[in-house]
C-alpha cells in the first residue's frame, strides 16, 4: 500500500519548486535597468560585500538598533533549517540519531517561540498592524506550525503524518506567499550590493565614501 502522506508531501514539494521556479524565471526575464552613474568601484566586490561583511548585524541599521528583533529572526530561521533537516531525515527514514534529534528539537522549539513572538508583536504594534495583511500573519503561522509538528515528531510525540501534512500545506502556499523571499532575497541583496559597489559607497577597495548600511 502506498504511503499516502509521503506522496502528498512529495507532490506539494514539487508544486512549491515549480511555482518558485516559474516566478524566478519571470523575475530573470525582466529587463534589467542599467545604472547610468559613473563607475567609482567594483560591482562584484559590492555584491560579495553584501553577502559577507554586509550581513553582520552592526553593519545593518535595522539590526544594530533592534538587537532583540534581530536575534529573534536568526533563531526563527535556524529553527526552519533544523525543521528542513528533520524532514529530510524523516523522508529517508533515518533513525537512531538521539543526539542529533535532541539538537534539532531544541532548535525547532526555539524557532516556534520566535515565530509565535513575531506574530504577537506584529499584532500588538499599532504601526505594524496598520501595514500588515493576511499573509503577514499566515506565512509565519504556517512556518511556526511546520517547526512545531517537526519538533513533536522528532521527540516521538506526534506521528509522521501530521508533520507531513503541515509541511504540505506550507509548500502549497509557498509560491503565492512572502515565504518566497527565500529566493528573492539573493536577487535583491546582490543587486543593491552591486549598485553600491559600483557607486563606491562601500568600505571596500574601489570606494569608501561612507559607511554602508545594507
Amino acid at each position: 500500500m502506498p504511503d499516502i502522506p509521503l506522496i502528498i508531501l512529495l507532490f506539494s514539494l514539487a508544486v512549491a519548486l515549480v511555482g518558485v521556479g516559474i516566478w524566478t524565471f519571470q523575475l530573470l526575464s525582466r529587463n534589467s535597468v542599467c545604472d547610468p552613474s559613473p563607475g567609482k568601484g567594483s560591482d562584484k566586490l559590492g555584491a560579495l560585500y553584501a553577502f559577507t561583511l554586509g550581513m553582520l548585524p552592526w553593519k545593518k541599521e535595522s539590526a544594530r538598533l533592534h538587537w532583540l528583533v534581530y536575534l529573534r529572526g536568526i533563531s526563527f530561521h535556524v529553527g526552519i533549517f533544523a525543521g528542513i533537516l528533520a524532514l529530510v531525515l524523516s523522508i529517508f527514514n533515518v533513525t537512531n540519531l538521539n543526539a542529533l534529534s535532541l539538537v534539532l528539537s531544541v532548535l525547532m522549539w526555539i524557532g516556534v517561540i520566535s515565530g509565535a513572538a513575531s506574530i504577537v508583536s506584529r499584532a500588538a504594534d499599532p504601526k505594524l498592524r496598520g501595514i500588515s495583511h493576511t499573509d503577514d500573519y499566515l506565512s509565519p503561522a504556517l512556518i511556526t506550525l511546520f517547526m512545531l509538528t517537526g519538533a513533536l515528531h522528532v521527540m516521538d510525540l506526534l506521528g509522521t503524518v501530521y508533520f507531513y501534512i503541515s509541511t504540505s500545506v506550507l509548500c502549497l502556499y509557498l509560491p503565492w506567499s512572502k515565504v518566497r523571499h527565500c529566493v528573492y532575497f539573493f536577487f535583491s541583496r546582490g543587486k543593491i550590493g552591486a549598485m553600491m559597489g559600483h557607486r563606491g559607497l562601500l568600505m571596500i577597495p574601489g570606494g569608501n565614501s561612507r559607511k554602508p548600511t545594507i
